[in-house]
């Protein structure tokens, strides 16, 4: 996957021109914003990118205005349309899926951890099938990962026709667009 911004000596943030190309709105964003988009939404090469995203927020807010300011202080409409657009160049269909199971276990993880067990029989019921659902997660996070290695390499060695930035970077777009389309199809049918 491409990365679509790099550090200047002095530590700033600077979008390739193919990124402002396809979503100049994002030249526009001032230094702090731009780093909240990317250490808490850039589940591929951000710097918390193995965290889950809300720990990502939680640590960017902390990082970047100390806890003074919350989420909905930071994500007005012109941060959420960015992240959004952000988003849309970064996007990786596998690599998304797995930040989502990683989201879901870690949800069931704090339930086991919270878990108090008084009606023995149903609660030790309970349990097991969370432990069971945690298992399975952790096993398809294993072979995901394996996959987002294996495509990795995969583009690595056909080594003589690669994408150039701007294609992928189209692609992931285009992808973001058609995905976030059917996802709203499925919701209005529900």
């Amino acid at each position: 996957m491409v990365m679509i911004y790099k550090l200047t000596s002095d530590n700033k943030i600077e979008l390739i021109k193919e990124a402002i190309a396809l979503v100049p709105s994002l030249a526009f964003l001032g230094e702090k914003e731009l780093r909240y988009i990317i250490m808490s939404y850039d589940y591929i090469n951000g710097p918390f990118s193995v965290k889950p995203e809300q720990e990502r927020i939680e640590l960017a807010l902390q990082i970047l205005w100390q806890d003074k300011k919350k989420q909905s202080d930071v994500e007005d409409s012109v941060v959420k349309e960015a992240i959004e657009s952000y988003n849309s160049l970064i996007y990786d269909n596998l690599r998304y899926t797995l930040n989502g199971i990683k989201r879901k276990l870690n949800i069931l993880m704090r339930k086991l951890a919270d878990f108090d067990i008084e009606d023995e029989e149903n609660d030790l019921k309970r349990f097991k099938m969370i432990t069971d659902a945690i298992s399975h997660l952790e096993k398809q996070i294993s072979d995901l990962e394996k996959q987002v290695y294996d495509d990795t390499e995969k583009l690595k060695l056909k080594g003589r026709k690669e994408e150039s930035m701007i294609e992928q970077l189209k692609r992931s777009k285009k992808l973001w667009t058609i995905e976030n389309k059917n996802y709203a199809g499925s919701r209005k049918s529900n």
